[in-house]
């Protein structure tokens, strides 16, 4: 494989019309986030420098954006979005520039998640690998081994958010299943993605919890105290004891006097 198939790319259409080199040449940023709760969203910062894209009838809002992204030879899938927002900055020093604001078309909240993790993501000390950099917080839950997560791989144009992910070589405190709850593909010096990722306090990916960790019915019943009963064994006890005849009482001995020099009985 030839290293160009290593560098970093994205290919953008607006309205089925795909960008020439020259628009996509002042293309400065490019971000594709992959959210769990909320529309996906892609964002576009472009330099215009010779106001030539203030007026482009492909820059306007209610546009159709379809992008992919990736390397040369590994793509993502398409990715269609509309145009809700575009920021224009004239500034007094520098160039015009303009960003803009796409929203996932397919938004789709009832997402299902598969059981296993997509795949799994290992960080090195002595090396660089797919995990960049991973910072775990356990303050979220209150609860050991719970909290969430944030983390910088390298670009990975299939990595999408609302799936579990396994996350390797963090410990055992750390490393485990995660659920992905956000995902920024960044295009900007290079090609790298910010996930947001959570779990619970079984370590279990918390897209899994609702199945695996689950309460259940306790089916076992306390044993009956009872408490009825042996009051009334106890009164049936207490009425027997006093129909019992009394036992006779053995009269006190008499009284002897005797000499404590002699031995000799004094009196009866």
């Amino acid at each position: 494989m030839r290293l160009d198939d290593y560098q970093p790319t994205f290919l953008i259409e607006i309205e089925g019309k795909r960008l020439s080199k020259d628009i996509t040449h002042e293309i400065t940023s490019f971000v594709f986030e992959d959210n769990e709760a909320e529309m996906d969203v892609m964002e576009i910062s472009v330099t215009d420098r010779y106001l030539q894209f203030v007026d482009d009838p492909l820059f306007q809002e209610g546009n159709e954006i379809v992008a992919r992204f990736g390397y040369v030879d590994d793509l993502s899938p398409r990715k269609v979005a509309v145009i809700k927002e575009i920021d224009y900055d004239f500034p007094e020093s520098g160039e015009p520039t303009i960003k803009i604001k796409a929203y996932d078309k397919a938004y789709d909240k009832g997402h299902k998640l598969a059981g296993k993790p997509a795949m799994a993501l290992e960080y090195f000390t002595d090396r660089e690998g797919v995990l960049r950099s991973f910072t775990p917080s356990t303050q979220s839950q209150g609860v050991k081994g719970s909290g969430t997560a944030a983390a910088v791989t390298i670009g990975i144009p299939t990595l999408v958010a609302k799936q579990n992910i396994e996350v390797r070589g963090v410990g055992r405190k750390f490393s485990g299943t995660y659920y992905c709850t956000s995902v920024r593909h960044i295009f900007q010096d290079g090609y790298s993605c910010e996930l947001k990722l959570k779990r619970n306090a079984l370590g279990k990916g918390a897209g899994a919890k609702a199945v695996e960790v689950k309460g259940k019915k306790n089916e076992h019943e306390a044993p009956r105290q009872p408490k009825k009963r042996a009051a009334i064994r106890t009164g049936h006890a207490a009425q027997v004891k006093r129909s019992q005849p009394a036992k006779p009482v053995k009269p006190k001995p008499k009284m002897v006097r005797i000499d404590a020099n002699t031995g000799r009985v004094i009196s009866k």
